[in-house]
């Protein structure tokens, strides 16, 4: 027995209701959830005409909020998403999901073979929607990754792509757009989020062989459409030593980055310098095996000593000075009144959804609980019982109640840094005092001997490090003279 899909194409321009509402999580998205986000290529967006974004996928509903809202950039478009099947078992959830503009699709894996043929109504209406010059994004890969790489693409977005071409006897000309999404940190909020586009592929030049060999033109266009989402984003295809490479990036990789130019900071400048630390390892590791296994392996075991102790790597940085702690305490013991009234009621905007999330056991889907928690009910509820008990019971002041809510997600966010640079302090302290107890001698003979050793490599396989070097001297001598 098979479930019944009623997906429909949408014709037309968004209506008021589905703006209203995309005005409110777009604001919630990029100015109270993300710290900062970053759209690259918004030139590479055509405009006018039949697309279909591909992505590769990292989290299940932050990935196409975040595409949704970077397309938009260049048009105010309602794009449908093709997504999992599963999230549409509730009937209220269905019917909500499917006027954002979802659409179910079946998987062999986990909705079984009978529900299969229901995915000709999806594809069905993803037709209709690039032949009316809409946009459609799915994600090839089938399933979110937990890790920054990219699997195999499945050819279902093809056979919608071709199908759509051939619907128009081969008049229309469907682009095929490949994207990327990038975050600072999967789980957590007050973080970066980067969706990066490369250049549209057109699939004209393909028609005539999709006309005598369908097989061969799509197995062509999804190499093609592979290799330049892959191109986009970081992929580490090590995957046996992928926590090494990951701590390495975090850690080393941003001194590289500088020596490299970037700024390790500005995660679209940070992408590009792990790539690019990535390739360089990974070219080495054919002419030096053996020293690249043993660099992972002296990395496996300080990030977990190091995590075991309860430190960070950048404490290995700090030098001590007692001025500075007695400054750190003050600044905290001043400002922590202000953090009291910034945490209420962002604390429980926060921790309700967190504890939410952590119920569900894919990790990777836990973000998007956060997220959807907070915006759907935690901040209308909160924030509601906040004004009226400002209003009423507080102040008596309408405007002083308006202007606190206001203030309030600036004042969440606040209160979300405060919260991890206290955390950050107290690692350092703690540093501080092994230091002088002597037990992070060896980790600190370790990290040098890891950074040592890729110092030694990376410098004769980067000659552009010493043009930036030089380039910095003669910067600092004009400045001096």
């Amino acid at each position: 027995m098979t479930k019944q899909s009623k997906t429909k194409a949408w014709i037309g321009k968004p209506g008021v209701d589905y703006r209203l509402l995309k005005g409110y999580v777009h604001l919630y998205h990029d100015r109270i959830y993300y710290k900062k986000t970053y759209t690259i290529g918004e030139e590479n967006i055509p405009a006018d005409c039949p697309l279909l974004v591909i992505s590769n996928h990292q989290n299940m509903m932050c990935d196409p909020l975040a595409l949704l809202f970077a397309l938009s950039k260049r048009k105010e478009r309602k794009i449908r998403v093709i997504s999992r099947a599963d999230i549409f078992n509730k009937p209220i959830a269905g019917k909500f999901l499917h006027w954002l503009g979802l659409m179910p699709a079946y998987r062999l894996s986990v909705d079984g073979e009978d529900y299969l043929v229901n995915n000709a109504d999806t594809f069905d209406a993803a037709e209709d929607e690039l032949l009316h010059d809409g946009t459609v994004v799915i994600f090839p890969e089938g399933k979110h990754q937990n890790r920054r790489w990219l699997g195999r693409f499945s050819s279902g977005y093809l056979q919608i792509a071709f199908k759509a071409a051939e619907k128009s006897n081969f008049e229309k000309e469907i682009f095929i757009l490949p994207s990327c999404n990038h975050y600072s940190d999967f789980y957590n909020s007050k973080e970066d989020v980067l969706i990066k586009f490369g250049k549209p592929i057109s699939l004209a030049p393909f028609y005539e062989l999709y006309k005598t060999k369908p097989r061969t033109a799509q197995r062509q266009v999804n190499a093609l459409a592979w290799q330049s989402v892959e191109e986009l984003m970081l992929n580490i295809t090590d995957t046996e030593n992928y926590e090494a490479f990951d701590y390495l990036r975090n850690t080393y990789g941003n001194r590289y980055a500088e020596r490299q130019g970037y700024h390790p900071s500005k995660l679209n400048e940070k992408l590009l310098s792990d790539k690019q630390l990535y390739q360089e390892i990974e070219k080495n590791r054919v002419e030096n095996p053996e020293l690249i296994q043993s660099i992972y392996d002296d990395t496996t075991v300080l990030k977990a000593e190091t995590e075991q102790m309860g430190l960070e790597d950048k404490c290995f940085d700090k030098k001590y000075n007692p001025v500075k702690i007695l400054t750190q305490i003050f600044l905290f013991a001043l400002f922590f009144p202000l953090y009291l009234i910034a945490a209420f009621p962002n604390f429980m905007v926060v921790f309700a959804p967190t504890s939410l999330a952590k119920k569900v056991k894919d990790p990777m889907v836990q973000s998007s609980l956060k997220f959807a928690a907070g915006i759907l009910i935690t901040i209308p509820i909160l924030y509601t019982f906040t004004f009226f008990l400002m209003w009423k019971v507080i102040t008596d002041s309408l405007l002083v109640s308006l202007i606190f809510i206001g203030l309030l997600p600036a004042l969440g966010a606040f209160a979300v840094n405060y919260k991890k640079q206290w955390r950050s302090l107290k690692k350092e302290w703690k540093y501080y005092y092994k230091l002088g107890k002597g037990e992070v001698f060896d980790l600190i003979g370790l990290r040098r001997r890891i950074h040592d050793n890729l110092d030694s490599l990376l410098r004769t396989s980067c000659p552009q490090e010493n043009t930036l070097t030089n380039k910095k001297r003669i910067i600092h001598k004009t400045a001096v003279f």
